[in-house]
């Protein structure tokens, strides 16, 4: 599972799990995966007990972290293999 990866945008250090469909940013720069679209709450993305998710890294915290929200889609951001 270990590896940098180039997803949606951003650079990862760690390979999401193949479950992860959205990736998000929270206001203190923590990265997640959600298996489902996640919640705004006032701070950060959460998965409201319905899905799962995983810890992606951590960069600076992002004032603009709201507009972080991304659907991971695959094929395109790893040269369709």
């Amino acid at each position: 599972m270990l590896g940098a990866v180039f997803l949606c945008g951003w650079f990862f250090m760690k390979t999401p799990p193949v479950w992860v469909n959205w990736i998000a940013q929270d206001a203190d720069g923590a990265w997640w995966g959600f298996s489902v679209e996640p919640l705004e709450a006032h701070v950060f993305w959460y998965e409201n007990e319905v899905g799962r998710y995983v810890s992606l890294g951590r960069e600076a915290p992002n004032k603009d972290w709201r507009n972080t929200l991304q659907r991971v889609n695959r094929g395109a951001s790893h040269g369709g293999r």
